[in-house]
Parts: structure tokens; sequence; C-alpha cells
């Protein structure tokens, strides 16, 4: 009789099912102590800012599990669904490295600038979420002071106050410069004046005594007019008679 439905003729093990869907790997199961989650590395998170508001206030906590397999940690959401990776070697990045860089950041997480660091071991497990009842921490002010700290003037080589500190020098370089010329300046002008007047100018003492000197002259001249006309008029009258 033919084999019942669904039998395998000859021997050996039945071949196995075909290959479904693949199942998504959720976050490996952290480490426990006294019943709580605790870290094995020294992993962490900090200088962690807001650079848009578009994406916030986020939708719940976003878990970042160190996992070694995938080449830094992955961002897990309140279900567990994987949302990406962010590129981490704990060799290398161990002393700060910011994100986002050049690789790319969950979508959950744009908007949002901040730094990992340490050597975390696998399953380690940071958290970001929305900041509760913390009116008055000082975040907003301690930012604010962070920047006087970043080189982001003339070309991202200088702070604000360095920055502030060459320009005063500049300035106060040039004006120096400035007024030398000025004086520089205001000398040949005098010099130029000088010369000029050496030339064409009129000395008032020089020209009175000149004057003084030609009434004499004329005086003295109109003094020997009239002798002689005296005399020549003595001459007359002599001859006459």
């Amino acid at each position: 009789p033919p084999p019942p439905a669904g039998a395998q003729i000859g021997s050996g093990p039945p071949p196995p099912p075909p290959p479904g869907p693949p199942v998504p790997r959720g976050p490996p199961a952290p480490r426990l102590v006294d019943g709580q989650p605790v870290n094995s590395g020294n992993g962490a998170i900090g200088q962690l800012e807001v650079t848009s508001l578009d994406s916030l206030p986020l939708a719940g906590e976003v878990r970042l599990v160190y996992d070694p397999a995938e080449g830094g940690y992955v961002a897990y959401d309140d279900a567990d669904t994987m949302l990406g990776v962010l590129p981490y070697d704990p060799a290398v990045d161990n002393g700060g490295r910011s994100y986002p860089d050049s690789a790319a950041v969950p979508a959950e997480l744009e908007g949002l600038h901040f730094q990992l660091s340490g050597r975390p071991e696998a399953g380690d497990t940071l958290v970001i979420g929305n900041s509760v009842d913390n009116a008055g921490d000082n975040t907003n002010a301690l930012a604010l002071a962070r920047i006087a700290d970043r080189t982001f003037m003339e070309g991202g080589n200088a702070t604000i106050q360095e920055s502030y500190s060459g320009l005063v020098g500049r300035v106060g370089t040039q004006t120096l410069r400035a007024n030398a010329n000025l004086d520089a300046q205001t000398t040949l002008l005098q010099q130029a004046e000088a010369a000029r007047e050496e030339v064409s100018g009129v000395n008032l003492e020089e020209e009175a005594a000149n004057l003084l000197r030609f009434q004499q002259a004329f005086q003295a001249s109109a003094q020997v007019v009239t002798v002689a006309n005296t005399m020549f008029q003595t001459i007359l009258d002599a001859v006459q008679r």
C-alpha cells in the first residue's frame, strides 16, 4: 500500500522546517545584585544637551545596552524594540565620544547631544529619559557657563575670551601704530609749513623795521631837496641885484 500522507520514505531524520522570518533579538539580561540591575563596567553618559525641541519630550525611556557583538551601544525603547546602534569601541573611545557624530543616531535621540565614555561590559545599560521635576538644578546655568570653554570662535580655534583678548590686543596695537603715524605726519606738516613761510611768508617785525628805515631815508631826501631849493633861491636873488 502507498505510504500515508506526510510520511517520509526511507530512513533518516526528517528535514528541518523551512526558515521563517528572523526573530528580533532583545537586549541581554542585565547583571543583578540584590535584585537590582548593576553595570559591570564603568561606562558612563554625560554632557547631555538639548539641541532641538522637535523630538522632545521623549515617548519613553531609551535604554542604551552595550553589546560587543553589535559594535557598540544598542538603543531599545520601553517595548524592547531595537531602535539602532551607536558605534562605540571601549579601546578607542573610553576617553569620550560625542554623539551625534559621523554615525547616525536613532530618530528618538535626534535633538540631543551627549557623550559616552568609559569601558563598559556586555549588557551594561545606560538610560536616557525625560527630565521630571528638575527645576532649579542649574542645568541651563551650567551649560551657559560651559560656553566660555568652547572653542567655536575663529574657525573653532579659540574661546570667546581668547578671541576677545586677541581683538583687544589687535585694536591696541593698531591704535598705537596710528598714533605714531599721526605724530610723524604732524611733524612733516609743520616742517613743510615752515619751509613755505621762509619763501613766501611775511615777517611783521622785519617789515616794520624796513618801513621805518625807508621813512627816515625819505625824510632825509626831502631835507636835501629843501636845502638845495633854498640855496638856488639865494643864488637867484643875488644875480638879480
